[in-house]
């Protein structure tokens, strides 16, 4: 049996956050993940000399990294930090509760006892008028010890390695001085110096491939024409044609030359921005030397006739239009999800174990050949998600491969190298990572006038070229294409959203009229107006009434649900999940008994339906867990178990019941009384997907769904609201 080979692409990218008319940078997200992720994950390497991986370096976001080199470069959370307390304004201070909370409670918060006193001060609501009653009840010691926690939890394992200092300062865990907080900023400064020559170490030293993605993330086949989401999206209205394949000719060409310039020689790899691809942009790659790409899976199904995908998925091909060519890799989306979303969920040693069977088994499929495992996700967004910064999970694998010879790690290059043959793609499907096409940054009425915006300043520009001297030209062209980022048109829509949907919106604003303003030419009105449609997404929303719905397992009628109360699961994160299994979570209830009904994603049908399990948690008052097994095989009278504990950990099993049922949906009612809940009881709970033991996800993400068990008068209350 041959061995197969292992490659890893971690994809290093965030959006692009300078304010073209302040220049400084309107969020921080690029320096805390630059003490972080994007230092951990090659510091890390040093000590896994035999390991081999290769890193997609956004140039945006090294240009980002090198700013936040220079003392000057500052950002709106980076002032509030180096603000005196006793200078702060009522607003600043809101800001400060506001934002330096915005990390992962359990593992970043949580684990610095005095950060999460500070939250609980604060406490788990951010609606203005609540931090303006917490900013009041906020000493100045209070919000010093902010200051300085809240850069101190953003320092990865490997920065606190080099720099024993940070550990001192964590240790002390409260009564910061100025001077410490200045110290902290300083070393975070000195990490964020390490990152890029410790990636230019690595290159040169043959440790580690390097590649790139077009200059500023945009999604290559939308900017060269909108029109080519008609091939994968027939069904959604599409905005005013944007055409302008120079402009994506631009975008990968600036990207290989600002590339040569940091690391010595030309990229021959390329991570299309989300995976999105089109023949159209196989030219334009060639023409600029790039060699490869990659994307996902779903591609590859939907490009070929695959009549085995245990196969197919694990060889190379060759995309080809006007005769050129590029060699193409597909990622397996499972593997990658699983380090992506599922593994922060579970002990590293399990997870490392589950890992290489997944890799065992794939060896054994592909007996004959020496198979290409692709690996590719995001390189910075999962750690927070881990409770060790993911240190364990990576240690396992990096050294389980390192001395394994039958999972040999390497890059894509040397792989390439070593096997030149190559499978001819027949066509090339036009589609993104994400359910293979490009729904998320195209079609919604937000996106679509965001793209309208970004042709009417576009065209305002070629109309007036012939007056706009070369180097105003230059500055100006810059701006577009900063504005075809893919960032933008990601948080408009209903797909996902963030606090910061408002800032994105500005910045997005704010290139485009740069343009206008650099040609000395009034900024139009439309420009000065959000994107944002009156859009407050309601992640859940609470009982309004009594329900008395039939445990079928469908939707019976529409009112059956309509006074329940409803969470839409996965609306709030920055990083795709591509396989979902929850979509909507219903809850209410009578006086008598609690009803939920779980309604799956559509691709959950697709699922092995025997391993995938469901627990619902209660929590507050009691402990309880509420077990459904192969939740998604249908049945009319299906069983679950319910088990209580005292402490949360142990359960024990209290009764089975047949009070659920599944068709198109889970539905599930439980008596108040075997909860023993009685009215006026605040009632917490979650969901979460296992799979062989696994958990896939879990909703919500952080924190609970909540509810009060109604009394009698419950329904007149709410009318009367």
């Amino acid at each position: 049996m041959k061995p197969i080979h292992v490659a890893f692409l971690w994809h290093m990218h965030q959006p692009y956050y300078k304010d073209p008319l302040k220049n400084h940078y309107l969020m921080p997200w690029v320096r805390l993940h630059g003490i972080k992720g994007y230092f951990d994950m090659i510091d890390l390497l040093e000590e896994y000399p035999a390991m081999r991986v290769t890193f997609n370096l956004v140039p945006s976001v090294l240009v980002q990294l090198m700013d936040y080199c220079i003392p000057e470069t500052l950002d709106p959370f980076l002032e509030l930090t180096l603000t005196p307390p006793s200078d702060l304004t009522l607003e600043q201070k809101q800001e400060l509760l506001s934002n330096f909370f915005m990390a992962h409670w359990n593992n970043m918060i949580k684990p610095y006892p005095r950060y999460w006193e500070l939250l609980n001060k604060r406490g788990h609501k951010a609606e203005s008028e609540y931090l303006r009653e917490a900013a009041k009840n906020f000493t100045t010691r209070d919000f010093q010890d902010l200051q300085a926690l809240a850069n101190l939890a953003w320092f990865g394992y490997r920065a606190k390695k080099k720099f024993p200092e940070i550990n001192e300062l964590i240790q002390k865990g409260k009564e910061y001085t100025s001077k410490e907080i200045e110290r902290i900023i300083e070393i975070e400064r000195e990490v964020i110096q390490l990152v890029i020559p410790s990636y230019q170490k690595a290159f040169q030293e043959n440790r580690v491939e390097l590649t790139t993605s077009a200059f500023y993330h945009p999604i290559l086949p939308l900017v060269y024409d909108t029109d080519l989401a008609k091939r994968c999206m027939n069904w959604a209205p599409l905005p005013k044609r944007y055409h302008h394949p120079e402009d994506a000719e631009a975008q990968i060409q600036k990207a290989v030359d600002f590339f040569k310039g940091v690391f010595g020689v030309k990229p021959i790899g390329l991570w299309p921005s989300e995976g999105s691809v089109a023949p159209e942009i196989i030219p334009l790659l060639a023409k600029a030397g790039i060699q490869w790409i990659a994307t996902d899976e779903d591609i590859l199904m939907h490009s070929t006739q695959v009549t085995d995908k245990g196969t197919a998925l694990f060889k190379v091909y060759q995309a080809q239009n006007e005769q050129n060519s590029v060699d193409m890799v597909f990622r397996d989306r499972g593997l990658s999800d699983l380090i992506g979303f599922t593994y922060s969920q579970n002990p590293p040693e399990k997870s490392v174990q589950d890992f290489l069977e997944h890799l065992q088994n794939i060896r054994q499929y592909n007996a004959n050949e020496e198979a290409l495992v692709s690996i590719i996700l995001d390189g910075e967004n999962a750690w927070e998600h881990y409770p060790d910064g993911g240190e364990g999970l990576l240690r396992g694998i990096y050294h389980e491969l390192s001395q394994n010879a039958e999972l040999v790690p390497t890059t894509f290059s040397n792989y390439f190298k070593m096997n030149p043959k190559r499978e001819i793609l027949p066509s090339l499907h036009s589609g993104s990572w994400i359910h293979h096409d490009f729904d998320i940054w195209i079609g919604s009425e937000e996106e679509n006038t965001a793209w309208e915006y970004l042709g009417k300043t576009r065209d305002f520009i070629q109309k007036n070229a012939k007056d706009i001297p070369d180097e105003q030209m230059k500055k100006i062209m810059e701006q577009i294409y900063i504005a075809e980022g893919s960032d933008w048109f990601w948080w408009y829509g209903d797909d996902f959203t963030t606090e910061f949907d408002e800032e994105f919106d500005q910045l997005f604003r704010l290139h485009l009229s740069s343009c206008y303003k650099l040609m000395n030419v009034n900024v139009p009105e439309y420009l000065n107006q959000p994107v944002l449609g009156i859009k407050t997404p309601v992640l859940a929303q609470q009982p309004i009434g009594f329900i008395h719905p039939e445990i079928d397992g469908k939707s019976t009628h529409f009112y059956e649900w309509h006074e329940a109360g409803l969470y839409l699961a996965g609306t709030d994160v920055a990083m795709h999940q591509t396989e979902k299994y929850i979509l909507k979570i219903f809850f209410g209830f009578d006086l008598a008994q609690l009803y939920i009904r779980i309604d799956p994603h559509k691709i959950s049908k697709l699922r092995s339906l025997d391993s995938i399990h469901m627990h619902i948690y209660l929590t507050k008052p009691n402990e309880y867990k509420i077990v459904i097994p192969r939740v998604f095989k249908a049945g009319r009278k299906k069983k679950f178990t319910l088990f209580s504990s005292e402490e949360g950990i142990h359960y024990s099993e209290v009764k089975e019941y047949t009070t659920t049922a599944f068709e198109d949906t889970l539905e599930l009612a439980i008596p108040f009384s075997d909860l023993h809940l009685k009215s006026t009881d605040e009632v917490r709970f979650r969901v979460s997907i296992l799979k062989d033991e696994i958990i896939q996800e879990t909703h919500p993400k952080f924190g609970y769904l909540n509810f009060t068990v109604p009394n009698k008068d419950f329904e007149m209350e709410m009318w009367s609201v």
